[in-house]
C-alpha cells in the first residue's frame, strides 16, 4: 500500500508540474498530454492514472497562481472502478501490486447500510494508519411546519408588534432608560 501511495502522488507531482508550466488545467487536455507518460514512468493502472489527472486539475481548478506540490502520503481518490465494498468488514482496493482486499473497521457510523454508499472515497494514512474517508448518501429529515406561530416585529416607537396586531409600548423602557442615565450622570 506504500508503494502504491509514493507512486500516485509522484505521478501527481509530475502532472502538477507540467500543468503549471504550460498553464493546461482541463482535464482533457491534460489526460491527452501526460496519459501514456504516467502510465509508463509510474506504471500505475489506468484508472489510478485518470484518477491522478483527476486530483491535479481539482487542485488547479481552486488556485492556478502558485504550483501544487503532493506529498509521498496525500491522499488517494479512489472510485468504483478501483474499489469495490465486499459488505461491511472488507474491501477490495486496487494498488500497484494489483487489486488486495483489506479488511476494515467502521466505527459509530456501522449501522449504514452499504447501497448509501456514494460516488468517491479518499484513501488517507494518518498516524501510521489507513483510514477510508467514504462519502454515503444521508437522507434529509422532513421539514417541520409550525403550528400556531406568532411572528413579531421589533421596532423603537413600539418595542415590538406581534402578527395578531397587538402593540407593545416602549414608553416604560423610555423612562427606566432615561431615569439610569440620569443617575449616571
Amino acid at each position: 500500500m506504500i508503494d502504491t501511495f509514493v507512486r500516485f502522488n509522484g505521478a501527481c507531482n509530475f502532472v502538477s508540474m507540467i500543468a503549471f508550466e504550460k498553464k493546461l488545467y482541463n482535464r482533457v487536455f491534460l489526460q491527452k498530454v501526460v496519459y501514456k507518460d504516467i502510465r509508463k514512468t509510474f506504471d500505475l493502472a489506468a484508472q489510478l492514472t485518470i484518477r491522478v489527472i483527476g486530483k491535479v486539475a481539482e487542485m488547479y481548478g481552486t488556485d492556478r497562481n502558485h504550483f501544487h506540490e503532493f506529498r509521498d502520503y496525500s491522499s488517494i481518490v479512489y472510485d468504483q472502478r478501483i474499489l469495490n465494498f465486499k459488505g461491511m468488514d472488507k474491501v477490495s482496493i486496487n494498488t500497484t501490486s494489483g487489486r488486495i482486499r483489506i479488511p476494515m473497521t467502521i466505527e459509530k457510523y456501522g449501522q449504514i447500510p452499504l447501497e448509501r454508499i456514494r460516488g468517491q472515497c479518499d484513501l488517507i494514512r494518518k498516524n501510521k494508519l489507513f483510514c477510508l474517508m467514504v462519502s454515503v448518501e444521508v437522507h434529509e429529515e422532513p421539514v417541520i411546519e409550525p403550528e400556531n406561530n406568532t411572528d413579531i416585529d421589533m421596532g423603537i416607537t413600539n418595542i415590538a408588534v406581534d402578527s395578531t396586531g397587538r402593540y407593545y409600548s416602549s414608553n416604560k423602557i423610555r423612562e427606566i432608560r432615561e431615569h439610569n442615565a440620569y443617575l449616571r450622570s
